[in-house]
């Protein structure tokens, strides 16, 4: 992707002074105005050491640019990726909350099932008892 040069002019100085697109244009547009002839040596010594360098700026500021957007990245990244392992993290929580509660409500069925066995066992005894004492005192009889 080509940019030409007041696109780079313009993203480089928003970049490198964080301001906004509206006052970088307008930055630009008072550099226009500045007529370099009615300046004092100081002021034009430095726009020309400007324009001289200013590939070794553009350089210097796609660098920034650059590393910047890559450190961008990698935050981004990371935070997806933690995202994902806490989301990771509470299925196999839940996963293992559903095992212990199964677990528990398996062992709570066999203990009411033991109880209804030996509730069962105990009825039959007294059953059994009463119709023994029945018959002995039929017998008796």
């Amino acid at each position: 992707m080509e940019l030409d040069k007041d696109t780079i002019l313009l993203l480089t100085l928003q970049n490198y002074l964080d301001i906004t697109e509206k006052e970088t244009t307008d930055i630009i547009k008072s550099l226009d105005q500045i007529n370099l002839n009615d300046t004092d040596d100081t002021l034009q010594s430095l726009f020309e050491e400007t324009l001289s360098n200013f590939d070794q700026i553009l350089k210097v500021t796609s660098i920034k640019l650059w590393k910047h957007q890559t450190a961008t990245k990698r935050q981004e990244t990371a935070a997806n990726n933690l995202k994902h392992k806490m989301k990771n993290l509470e299925t196999i929580s839940a996963t293992a909350s559903t095992a212990a509660s199964i677990e528990r409500a398996t062992k709570n069925i066999k203990y009411q099932q033991g109880q209804d066995t030996s509730t069962l066992l105990r009825v039959t005894n007294l059953d059994k008892y009463t119709k023994n004492k029945r018959t002995f005192q039929q017998n008796e009889i």
